[in-house]
């Protein structure tokens, strides 16, 4: 057998692999075809090889991967009557001016984001800022958008770990655990290089290296609960 495709970063890197998994359980509930579709099979060999290749920002990629897959289920909505301040109809995937009857609709605000999502593609998705809350919501409403529309579409499990993954960027995490660590404890290995040949200090030195150590822990423990 031979491999399709070796991938180069999909399933070391964790944050390419979560989004993987999502996708994976989103197209296992939503496709339900058995003819050939060549369209779609170009569609998603391309989304796949790129987020295998990207070297930059990529936090919005499913949520570009969601809403350009609803063309091939024919769900994509209807831009044409986009105006600031319209509402978004969810179950007629449309812009309406006003309030629809039904409680199927986002307000104003959040019916910007999704005419947001909709000029977004793969190559231009890092130039627009989305916040945590705001990426989270966006995940949501288009899990409720496709459970309006295919039959028996549920509440995706692994969308949950997307919106652990994607807090900030994982440099600010590294900063603010390991930073903070080495310099509480650099005075700990500087005392030791000091206490070598003392063995009252020595001794004194030891207990406190571990106090400190159990503070260290204690503080990570506390931190990454905060955290996750």
């Amino acid at each position: 057998a031979k491999s399709w495709y070796p991938f180069r970063t999909l399933p070391y890197d964790p944050y390419k692999s979560s989004i993987a998994m999502f996708l994976a359980e989103f197209l296992y509930r939503a496709l339900r075809e058995e003819a050939e579709n060549g369209p779609l099979f170009a569609y998603l060999e391309h989304s796949i090889r790129w987020l295998d290749e990207c070297d930059r920002s990529f936090s919005n990629f499913h949520l570009v991967f969601l809403m350009r897959f609803s063309r091939f289920l024919g769900l994509y909505p209807n831009t044409e009557d986009y105006r600031e301040g319209c509402f978004f109809d969810m179950l007629n995937a449309c812009f309406v001016s006003v309030r629809p009857l039904h409680g199927a609709f986002l307000k104003p605000e959040e019916a910007s984001r999704i005419n947001l999502l909709m000029r977004m593609n793969y190559e231009t998705m890092h130039l627009f800022t989305m916040s945590r809350l705001e990426r989270n919501r966006c995940l949501v409403i288009m899990n409720d958008y496709y459970r309006l529309h295919l039959p028996a579409f549920p509440v995706l499990k692994s969308q949950d770990v997307l919106k652990v993954f994607f807090p900030f960027n994982p440099f600010y995490l590294y900063v603010f655990m390991f930073v903070p660590c080495c310099i509480y404890l650099f005075p700990l290995v500087w005392k030791l290089y000091r206490c070598t040949h003392s063995s009252t200090c020595m001794f004194i030195t030891n207990l406190y290296y571990t106090q400190r150590i159990e503070h260290t822990v204690m503080f990570l423990h506390i931190f990454i609960t905060i955290l996750f």
